[in-house]
């Protein structure tokens, strides 16, 4: 699971590590990786394999929709999060700078700022 980690999350974040915090996020999520067992990854990309295509369901979402993604994610880039925007009605797109796949964990003022407006937003009947 070691090796797992070193070659599966780099690439998930927004470049390599470049200050003490960013070193502490991937210390972190390597911990998690390390923590799992062979078996069970195979069963979490199974899962992801197997998993039914949710994109014709898009459109009937009619509740207040945040779509949030970090611009560097290679796993899950803002043009996907972009297209999803266009199918979900009044849907709202929050790119994040400086993050990747995981954003929330890279850059969680962001992702929070984001969040918090939104529901704001959702709660004064705003899309």
């Amino acid at each position: 699971m070691a090796a797992l980690a070193a070659e599966w999350l780099p690439p998930m974040m927004a470049g390599p590590p470049a200050t003490a915090e960013q070193r502490s996020v991937l210390e972190r999520l390597t911990g998690m990786v390390e923590g799992q067992t062979a078996a069970s990854f195979a069963a979490q990309i199974q899962a992801l394999l197997d998993r039914p295509d949710a994109e014709p369901l898009l459109t009937t979402i009619d509740v207040p929709t945040l779509l949030l993604s970090g611009r560097e994610d290679t796993w899950s880039p803002v043009s996907q999060h972009l297209r999803m925007q266009r199918m979900i009605p009044g849907s709202i797109f929050v790119e994040v700078a400086n993050a990747g796949h995981m954003a929330p964990i890279e850059q969680p003022e962001a992702a929070a700022n984001a969040l918090r407006e939104h529901l704001i937003a959702a709660m004064d009947g705003d899309p």
